[in-house]
């Protein structure tokens, strides 16, 4: 039979709360654990937000080069 259970940092931190050594430590497991458990999620996040492609807030105008201005017949090159 395991001693390690999902509330196994709340029965240490209710044994244990008068010992403050402890209680930082306990409080650093959970803090390591809860790290560990979000942090793949906030990569992704991460991940999806960056391959979005980006809306032009102004718009996407330019000058047209001289290619393009042959091209498009307004003068004779």
């Amino acid at each position: 039979m395991s001693i390690l259970s999902y509330n196994t940092l709340f029965n240490y931190y209710h044994l244990y709360q008068s010992n403050v050594s402890v209680i930082k430590e306990i409080k650093i497991g959970a803090f390591c654990s809860v790290l560990v458990s979000l942090l793949p999620s906030l990569i992704g996040i991460m991940v999806l937000i960056a391959g979005q492609k980006k809306e032009e807030l102004h718009g996407s105008a330019r000058w047209a080069n001289d290619l393009e201005i042959k091209q498009s017949g307004l003068i004779d090159g």
